[in-house]
């Protein structure tokens, strides 16, 4: 038997069985919120690694697409949609990873949506407009093989504006 530490009382088996299983309750329980804020970094971290690529796949798709265009006449004004660094967002990544470090740290912390509300909100704005811009520039993709794949048209259409010109 022990006496309690606070009020000098002494302890029965069973009150310290009881302690123990608390104990051993919140060790599992801390470990579980470690976990779950390292699961969600690490998910973070891939998404931002994805979104990086995106982005410089766009930057080639518009510079292929660029120098493509100027073999086709009747595709010349037309641009594609550019993507928004997501490096810009590389503070709001880092926000938020400091928040779950604090919580790792510390599990009884915890993070109000305030804090992460702008952050969020900026790189899913960021999303849907990149998606936006991305489905807006497939259809100009699309337009752009229709016409590189039937060259004739293109070459008549040109004909019979050079005729309107000449007219």
């Amino acid at each position: 038997r022990r006496d309690c530490p606070f009020c000098e009382q002494t302890l029965e088996d069973s009150a310290l069985q009881l302690i123990d299983q608390y104990v051993e309750y919140l060790n599992e329980n801390e470990a579980k919120q470690i976990k779950r804020a390292s699961d969600l970094f690490s998910q973070l971290k891939s998404e931002r690694k994805n979104f990086g690529e995106i982005y410089k796949l766009a930057l080639k798709r518009s510079s292929e697409y660029n120098k493509s265009k100027a073999f086709i006449p009747s595709m010349e004004n037309e641009f594609l949609s550019e993507l928004q660094d997501i490096s810009e967002f590389d503070s709001d990544y880092q926000l938020i990873k400091n928040l779950l470090d604090e919580k790792k740290g510390d599990i009884s912390k915890v993070i109000s949506t305030s804090e992460l509300q702008f952050s969020i909100q900026s790189i899913e704005n960021w999303i849907r407009k990149s998606n936006a811009s991305i489905e807006s520039n497939n259809e100009k993709f699309l337009s752009f093989n229709k016409k590189k794949n039937n060259l004739n048209s293109e070459r008549l259409d040109l004909n019979r504006r050079l005729c309107k010109s000449k007219f």
